[in-house]
């Protein structure tokens, strides 16, 4: 389950984790991944080193017993401010999967969250 707006700190992570009773639970202010079942181990990937933002969370997920492929989730909320703002949050996400391509495998990757995309904008 990948959810937005979860203003998740060190205080409420334990209350939200109680709540959705899930198997693993990965959090930022912003945003979070939670995984309900054993069957999906969620691994997060560390991107400091390219992009490092509290609007995103990037996670494999494999099987324990690599029943199936290997896939990606990113989880994304983006700035709803401004169009430059959100532009520019774009383009360093974009940055940060061209720097990950020996990482991540794109054809395995889901893009989830909260775009702010407007049309009237």
């Amino acid at each position: 389950l990948s959810i937005q707006e979860t203003h998740a700190t060190p205080s409420t992570i334990s209350t939200l984790d109680t709540q959705f009773q899930a198997q693993q639970t990965f959090w930022t202010y912003y945003c979070g991944i939670i995984s309900f079942s054993p069957d999906y181990i969620l691994t997060p990937i560390n991107t400091n080193n390219y992009y490092s933002s509290d609007r995103f969370i990037l996670c494999k997920v494999h099987h324990p017993h690599q029943f199936y492929e290997p896939f990606y989730i990113m989880n994304i909320y983006a700035p709803a401010d401004s169009n430059v703002n959100r532009r520019s949050f774009f383009e360093a996400l974009s940055d940060l999967l061209y720097n990950l391509r020996d990482t991540i495998t794109w054809d395995n990757l889901i893009i989830s969250g909260d775009f702010n995309y407007d049309m009237a904008r």
